[in-house]
């Protein structure tokens, strides 16, 4: 590592009358209270020495198959029932927006007791106003209850599709597995999802749900593999095949 880094890295500054100092290379810098240091890499796999890890904060923002899962589940939902997902997104605004006013109103009341001189019992406002703020969360928890009670009525019927938005997860997971083979192998999450948005427009409709799924599948998977191959090198097109096809059935 370039001594300079090391240096920053260690913090290895001296104080003075006006703060602290830092020596970078030749020259003195004064160190700024709110100095950061932020370094970005494309590599996926970080490799570094177990000293350097004890001196920095890693960061990874790859998305994990949990988050790619409820993003493709929520895009196989706006493509096969649009009503659902958006009856979702509605309800779930509405549940953080109840939630929001009852802790406001808790708020409220505790801001009223602490400013209350003298006995409770003898502030009529105070105890109507308890009485009030009491109602209303009653009211929002009730509320709040009735919402939770049919998201879970969606959730369910959502889970169906959960299959399906796995298979996709594995399928972009065995495309991003081809950057081992040449770092000119990249494939956006972007990408992906357009693929796959266009599939579930394109491939055939079924009145069973489970043969629908398997069609959607089936279809999606030749897609993909269709527009990978395209994409590949004539040095590692007799390769790639097998990596991704193994990539999918693990």
């Amino acid at each position: 590592m370039d001594p300079t880094l090391q240096m920053i890295l260690e913090h290895g500054r001296k104080p003075t009358d006006q703060g602290f100092e830092l020596q970078v290379g030749e020259r003195v810098i004064r160190w700024h209270s709110q100095f950061r240091l932020t370094l970005t890499t494309k590599e996926r796999q970080i490799k570094l020495h177990p000293e350097l890890w004890a001196k920095v904060s890693v960061l990874d923002f790859a998305p994990t198959p949990k988050a790619l899962e409820e993003q493709m589940l929520a895009l196989i939902i706006s493509k096969e029932s649009p009503d659902v997902e958006r009856r979702k997104f509605e309800l779930s605004s509405l549940a953080a927006q109840m939630l929001l006013e009852l802790a406001d109103t808790e708020d409220s009341v505790l801001q009223m007791l602490s400013s209350c001189e003298g006995s409770i019992l003898k502030d009529q406002v105070l105890i109507d106003a308890l009485a009030a703020s009491k109602d209303t969360s009653q009211a929002i928890a009730s509320k709040v209850a009735e919402v939770e009670q049919t998201e879970e009525e969606i959730d369910y019927s959502r889970k169906a599709y959960i299959p399906l938005a796995q298979r996709a997860v594995l399928l972009f997971l065995a495309v991003q597995a081809l950057s081992h083979l040449d770092p000119f192998y990249q494939f956006s999450l972007q990408w992906f999802k357009d693929i796959f948005s266009a599939a579930l427009g394109e491939a055939s409709k079924q009145s069973h749900i489970q043969g629908h799924l398997q069609s959607l599948s089936k279809y999606f998977t030749q897609r993909v593999f269709h527009s990978v191959t395209q994409a590949l090198f004539n040095a590692t097109d007799c390769c790639s095949p097998s990596i991704f096809a193994l990539e999918c059935l693990r």
